[in-house]
């Protein structure tokens, strides 16, 4: 497995940075439902927002395609954004398949649910526990395994430009054979092990942004930066790697220049003369580079280098790149993370009406993360299963308003106790900056719950 890879795929995010920033913006309007999640809007305009996402999805989805095609045709920049109502359609094409690849796991599910339905009166708790790891399980190995073989199978469509050649399973798999399994499967190992660094770095730079109550700042980081560069990243990996089986070269034996025959081509198409009048000779692997192609790759780094920096606006954003990090090496060496911990209330859960009674407690302003503790213990229920209901709400509730709050609630939590469970003890954490309410309830509970207020700031 060449590095060449690698690297070239983690610098082609920046071939354009015009695009890159496009793309920042459609994944912005695509991901609004989240941001406005963690802001605590109404759960009615995060379901319209939703919707809008979708159509923002299909964009994105079809810029991927869009460079699959650009980069399994030669070129090392990233494409433009034009043809919209192509990118479209093939984002169309890009989903469709994507569920076509989950539909075996999809008749699993369903048929597992089915046979749990019908068994679960006539067996153990436990026994459903043990299903339901099972099931996760299932679903785990099947998407790990599964979603690179529809990353090539997306290459293929690409490269065929014909939606059909996704479900060209024969092809597909003899494309992975012909490069080498063993290869496939480093290719994403190291794919994962790039792209969880990067998710390490940047939930690193959220994290202090969320310390000084910037938190829509490091939100907006990661859409802007993270997801673009993470989804160009990809999809030029997979076409690399779908054309990454050596095709071969065009060497001259006067100058030392060569050319690399691409997909589909051969030394048949291509004259035996060189432009310099010396002939061309077919060689599968390129020895070493003439002092000429060195001294070519060198000019052309530093013509790029010079390029970059002569204009303004990347002079503007490499400027601000170094301020964040400067400033985050700063802090991290001088700031002092201080959490005021402050308790709510202690409540008797058994105190709490099983039939219609709640508790309801209101979340100070400037709350960062809530904190339950809880110490339970089963009795005998009225009706159904024992356990204790926590739900949060986005707004100021009461018991008055309490069953008008639907579309407010943005937590819900049962933690559920199993006959002859005694002094079960835990903690919840929530996120305080978005929930301003809680509601208690519980059905078949003894014992007695701890709520904390933890606020959090950086003191430099």
């Amino acid at each position: 497995m060449k590095m060449e890879m690698f690297k070239d795929a983690l610098k082609y995010p920046f071939s354009s940075w015009k695009s890159f920033f496009i793309l920042g913006i459609i994944i912005v309007f695509n991901t609004l439902k989240y941001s406005f999640q963690s802001l605590g809007v109404n759960m009615l305009l995060l379901t319209g927002l939703s919707s809008f996402g979708l159509i923002f999805a299909l964009f994105i989805y079809g810029y991927g395609i869009k460079i699959l095609k650009s980069s399994l045709a030669g070129f090392d920049e990233l494409p433009n954004f034009d043809s919209w109502f192509e990118m479209f359609v093939d984002g169309i094409k890009a989903i469709v398949a994507g569920v076509g690849y989950t539909i075996p796991l999809i008749m699993i599910l369903v048929l597992g649910s089915l046979l749990l339905g019908f068994t679960a009166g006539h067996i153990g708790t436990n026994i459903i526990m043990i299903y339901l790891w099972v099931f996760f399980v299932i679903i785990f190995l099947y998407l790990i395994l599964v979603f690179p073989i529809y990353l090539m199978a997306l290459a293929n469509m690409a490269f065929h430009d014909d939606w059909n050649a996704a479900f060209d399973f024969s092809e597909v798999f003899s494309k992975i054979s012909n490069i080498g399994w063993k290869k496939f499967f480093t290719w994403y190992i190291i794919t994962i092990i790039i792209l969880l660094a990067l998710v390490f770095l940047f939930s690193e730079i959220e994290v202090f942004f969320n310390l000084i109550s910037l938190k829509i700042v490091g939100t907006l980081l990661t859409q802007l930066v993270l997801l673009p560069y993470i989804t160009i990243f990809i999809f030029r990996s997979v076409a690399l790697f779908y054309s990454s089986k050596n095709q071969g070269y065009l060497l001259c034996e006067k100058c030392g220049g060569y050319y690399k025959l691409q997909m589909g081509e051969s030394p048949e198409d291509f004259s035996d003369k060189c432009e310099c009048g010396g002939k061309l000779k077919f060689v599968q692997e390129l020895n070493d580079k003439s002092e000429n192609n060195k001294k070519s790759e060198k000019q052309n780094f530093k013509d790029n280098l010079k390029s970059l920096l002569s204009n303004r606006r990347n002079l503007a954003i490499i400027g601000f790149i170094i301020v964040v990090v400067c400033l985050i090496g700063f802090t991290s060496t001088q700031k002092t993370v201080v959490t005021n911990s402050t308790l709510i209330g202690t409540y008797n859960v058994g105190d709490i009406n099983p039939v219609n009674g709640t508790v309801i407690a209101s979340i100070p302003a400037g709350t960062s993360k809530i904190r339950i503790e809880y110490n339970l213990s089963w009795t005998l229920p009225i009706a159904g299963n024992s356990g204790l209901t926590v739900e949060g709400y986005n707004n100021n509730v009461t018991l008055e308003n309490l069953i008008y709050q639907h579309s407010s609630l943005i937590y819900y939590k049962v933690i559920s106790l199993h006959k002859n469970d005694q002094n079960k003890t835990g903690t919840l954490y929530l996120d305080g900056s978005s929930i301003k309410s809680l509601v208690i309830s519980q059905s078949g509970v003894n014992g007695t719950i701890k709520i904390y207020s933890e606020k959090t700031k950086v003191a430099i």
